[in-house]
């Protein structure tokens, strides 16, 4: 039996290496979409394998071509060396799975070198050299240049997935694309739409383009789409499938096949298949795409963009490509057809409900084991964190606060976190009573207001049928998802949140929290809270991701009961050094809810207060965290604030033009 498996791999290695080669480029081709949307680490996991296996067995296989005699008696093995380089080209919606693939291209340029040597090398010992007939030859040399034209432009997209290359997109200006040479109404029509960017009527126009935006992003980071709209881009698409059809002609009708193994035959059709598949893939994704609507407005020659454009040509062939993906849709159920806009989602991450489900036996034994494994900080953010999706007022407050925030010539805002929302003319007494309550990093006032947020909205989230009231608990409900959000990010994604990390910080607090949930753990168990199946939760979200909100209806009912307690606990003094932090939170809530409003302000709301105030902290987060940050997490769906950061910059933009 161990034989038979390695006798089988001696006689057919190379048929499977080229075939599982094919078949990397087809899943990655098939799935490499999901990364534009948070999606399950599972899935995740195989697309960077395949993204890893799909290089390492081309190379492989040209090396095992180059060193090995197989071709003495399968004489068709030298002409899948071309196939090979085609893969190492990748489709075109991947070429970088994470940032740091683009700072490495140089790495990939020596790599390119190397294995068009090799295939090369190939090509000449066992066709030329060995007498090969002309047309085998000729459909040889016609797949050579398709596969080192995709290996060079994939090299080349990887060096232009850059910051640099985004700033160059960025200082040519939308009016550069309205040519004096356009037909009057479609420069007027063009003029509405770039005043409709930068000047919206309504937030949630402006919140689409951030999404438009964000998706441009990823296109330029982590695909092609830099080098595919351009004329030398769509010209390689247009001329691949040409090649490629009379490669196979070539190779149909030439007698090179002649007693030639019927698997190698085999095989040899469906290289040349599954090449004409990807390209034409790739030929229609890019003259569909909306990249391609903005490259025919900028063209120069009039009477070519009228007959594209006016003629309704380009919307005909958009519109029968979104037909296609709608069938691919319905055939996957959704599966492989995802949209190209962002999730819309927002992680949560809550300390107080975090920290209250510890004293449940089954959480804590699972917490200390992850600690022992050293995943602890994998497991607490798996276990106690989940996805909602944002609401509307978090989107329309983050509009309207930001386009009246000030930025400088570096294009950071001018002010601290929450320096704007508790402003000292409009709230005097209440910004002088919170100023000792006031954490040093902002780190550190990211815990201490979202434990004091906890505390003041303790049974504020009540339902009515109250217009008045309704509106108070939308507020209610957009405060509690920026607190939590922002939470999560500390927590999570410590490299999102400007300043040093502060891990010992949130870490003391957690052990405070712990001591104040085991003296009153009893209380906390007849609040209501309840161990859930936590490994089943796990599972759950490594098959479907982290959209999955069930914690939150009793999670908050334990929030809400530490946050009782909290309240009512007796603080030493004005700062009690055990507890500096759950001191400065139990300070802030006591202020606000004893705050009455200033004289002008008489029926002032703490919640419209805190509403500002979260909004301003996150419009400073994703203003100050660094960029390289944002466009790392681009390839595991996005982040809010990334979209927040897109909308300051563009304001920044729009000033300086």
């Amino acid at each position: 039996m161990a034989g038979g498996p390695l006798k089988l791999w001696n006689a057919w290695a190379t048929q499977i290496l080229v075939l599982l080669s094919l078949t990397l480029q087809i899943v990655l081709l098939l799935f490499a979409g999901i990364r534009r949307r948070e999606s399950s680490a599972l899935l995740r996991f195989f697309l960077w394998l395949a993204y890893l296996l799909a290089d390492s067995t081309a190379i492989y296989t040209l090396g095992h071509l180059s060193l090995s005699s197989v071709t003495r008696d399968h004489k068709l093995v030298a002409f899948w060396a071309p196939f090979l380089l085609l893969h190492l080209g990748g489709p075109d919606n991947i070429t970088a799975y994470a940032l740091q693939d683009n700072q490495l291209w140089l790495r990939h340029l020596q790599i390119l070198v190397i294995q068009v040597l090799g295939a090369g090398y190939v090509v000449y010992k066992r066709l030329i050299v060995g007498g090969e007939k002309t047309i085998l030859l000729l459909a040889t040399v016609l797949m050579f240049m398709v596969g080192l034209v995709k290996y060079c432009e994939r090299t080349f997209a990887l060096k232009r997935g850059n910051f640099s290359s985004i700033r160059s997109y960025v200082k040519e200006l939308p009016d550069s694309v309205i040519n004096v040479d356009m037909d009057k109404t479609e420069a007027e029509i063009t003029r509405k739409l770039i005043n409709q960017i930068r000047n919206p009527q309504q937030p949630m126009v402006m919140w689409k383009v951030m999404e438009m935006e964000l998706s441009l992003l990823y296109d330029i980071l982590y695909t092609k789409a830099a080098v595919i709209h351009t004329w030398i881009g769509y010209l390689i698409r247009a001329m691949t499938p040409v090649a490629i059809v009379s490669s196979f002609l070539l190779f149909h009708f030439s007698d090179s096949k002649d007693g030639q193994n019927v698997v190698d035959i085999t095989v040899t059709y469906i290289l040349l298949g599954g090449a004409l598949m990807m390209e034409m893939t790739s030929l229609l994704s890019a003259l569909g795409s909306s990249w391609a609507l903005a490259f025919l407005c900028a063209i120069p020659w009039s009477s070519l963009r009228h007959a594209v454009l006016c003629a309704g040509r380009w919307h005909r062939l958009r519109r029968a490509v979104v037909t296609l993906r709608q069938v691919v849709m319905a055939m996957t159920g959704g599966f492989l057809g995802r949209s190209r806009k962002w999730s819309g989602t927002i992680g949560q991450f809550n300390m107080l409900y975090f920290r209250a489900a510890q004293i449940h036996a089954t959480n804590r034994r699972f917490g200390t084991l992850a600690k022992k494994l050293g995943c602890e900080d994998w497991w607490d953010s798996t276990c106690y964190s989940h996805s909602i999706k944002i609401p509307n007022t978090v989107k329309e407050r983050a509009v309207k606060m930001v386009s009246k925030r000030a930025i400088n010539t570096l294009g950071l805002l001018r002010h601290r976190w929450g320096e704007l929302a508790l402003d000292k003319k409009k709230y005097p007494k209440l910004v002088g009573d919170l100023e000792e309550w006031e954490g040093v990093d902002f780190h550190e006032s990211i815990i201490i207001w979202h434990i004091a947020t906890d505390l003041i909205l303790r049974g504020r989230n009540r339902s009515s049928n109250d217009s008045a009231k309704k509106k108070e608990v939308e507020r209610v409900r957009s405060i509690r998802a920026m607190s939590n959000y922002l939470m999560f990010l500390l927590v999570t994604r410590p490299d999102m949140v400007p300043g040093l990390p502060q891990n010992w910080l949130y870490q003391r607090t957690c052990d405070n929290l712990d001591k104040i949930c085991k003296e009153n753990r009893v209380q906390l168990i007849s609040s209501g809270g309840r161990a859930h199946n936590i490994v089943f939760m796990v599972l759950m979200k490594l098959i479907r991701g982290n959209n999955n909100n069930s914690t939150t209806s009793y999670g908050l009912e334990q929030t809400n009961e530490l946050a009782k307690i909290l309240l009512g606990m007796k603080v030493s003094g004005k700062f009690d050094p055990s507890v500096p932090r759950l001191t400065y939170a139990h300070g802030i809530a006591k202020t606000v809810l004893d705050w009455k409003g200033e004289d002008q302000l008489k029926d002032a709301d703490p919640v419209k207060v805190l509403l500002d105030l979260w909004t301003d902290f996150l419009i400073y987060a994703a203003n100050r965290c660094n960029r390289e940050s944002h466009a790392k997490k681009l390839n595991t769906g996005g982040e809010f604030i990334s979209v927040v950061w897109l909308m300051v910059e563009h304001i920044y933009q729009t000033k300086e033009n």
